[in-house]
C-alpha cells in the first residue's frame, strides 16, 4: 500500500510540473487576465460600479498581440458582489509606467474602469503574475483596489498528458496489487 500511495504522489508530481513547465503550450498561447477587490466608499454609481462593491472580471488574451488597444479578448466576465454585469467590453488599452502602468477596460456603453500599478502589457506581450492595483473611473481619481493576475490558459494537451500519465500510474500499481 505504502509503494502504491508513493507512486501516485510521484505521478502527481511529475503531472504538475509537466503542466507548469509550458512544454506543451502553442506558439501563442492564452493568458487569462482577471482581477478583483473594491470599490471605495465615494466611489460613483455606474453600470460597473457602486460604492463599497466588490468586483471582479476575466478575460483572455493571447500573450502577444498585435495592436493597443486590442479587441483580440475572448470569455469577457464582469460582476459586481458576484452577480455578473452584462456591460460588454469593446476594448482593452495597457499603459506603460509613465503613464501609471496597467489598463483601462472601455465599455460599450461608453464607461471606462482604469486599473493602475505595474506595467503588464504595453509592449503587445503580457507579463505573467499577480498585481496590487488601484482603481479608478474614466481616469479619474482612485476610488477602490485589488489584484490583478495574469496566468497561462492550459493547453487541452496537457490535461491529456496528465490523465495519460495518471492512468498509466494507477495501472501499473493495480498490476503490482494483484501480482
Amino acid at each position: 500500500m505504502k509503494n502504491t500511495l508513493q507512486l501516485l504522489a510521484s505521478s502527481a508530481f511529475l503531472a504538475a510540473g509537466l503542466m507548469g513547465s509550458g512544454v506543451t503550450y502553442a506558439s501563442n498561447p492564452l493568458e487569462v487576465v482577471s482581477g478583483s477587490g473594491s470599490w471605495d466608499q465615494t466611489t460613483a454609481t455606474t453600470t460597473e460600479s457602486i460604492a463599497g462593491d466588490k468586483w471582479s472580471f476575466s478575460f483572455d488574451l493571447s500573450r502577444t498581440f498585435s495592436v493597443n488597444p486590442t479587441t483580440a479578448f475572448s470569455n469577457f466576465s464582469y460582476s459586481l458582489n458576484g452577480v455578473s454585469v452584462n456591460s460588454p467590453l469593446s476594448s482593452v488599452t495597457f499603459f506603460d509606467t509613465n503613464s501609471q502602468g496597467m489598463f483601462d477596460l472601455s465599455f460599450k456603453n461608453g464607461d471606462v474602469v482604469s486599473f493602475y500599478g505595474a506595467d503588464v502589457g504595453s509592449t503587445l506581450t503580457l507579463r505573467e503574475g499577480v498585481f496590487e492595483a488601484t482603481s479608478a473611473l474614466s481616469q479619474g481619481t482612485s476610488t477602490g483596489n485589488g489584484m490583478i493576475t495574469i496566468s497561462p490558459v492550459p493547453e487541452p494537451s496537457e490535461y491529456a498528458l496528465m490523465a495519460a500519465g495518471l492512468g498509466l500510474m494507477g495501472f501499473i500499481a493495480s498490476r503490482k496489487k494483484s501480482a
